[in-house]
């Protein structure tokens, strides 16, 4: 990470899960209100960056799949 850039994010814990549902089915969309995958939601021209909050994800087999696309989910502040 360049020199300008600050991450303000510090985890005091390695673990983190999931709740998921029993009754999930293969290829079902869920909201995703607090994200544990570290994703860019916000950068800045001064070097600052935020955590994306929360995101879309489906359901495929025994995992979720993040739908993150950073054209849509990530905002860059100039000024």
């Amino acid at each position: 990470m360049d020199w300008t850039h600050y991450y303000p994010y510090k985890f005091e814990s390695p673990f983190a899960a999931y709740l998921i549902p029993s009754d999930i089915k293969r290829g079902e969309m869920v909201f995703i209100e607090d994200l544990i995958e570290d994703y860019i939601g916000t950068t800045w021209n001064q070097g600052d960056t935020y955590r994306l909050e929360s995101c879309e994800a489906i359901w495929i087999r025994s995992k979720l799949k993040i739908l993150y696309d950073p054209h849509k989910h990530q905002a860059e502040i100039i000024g």
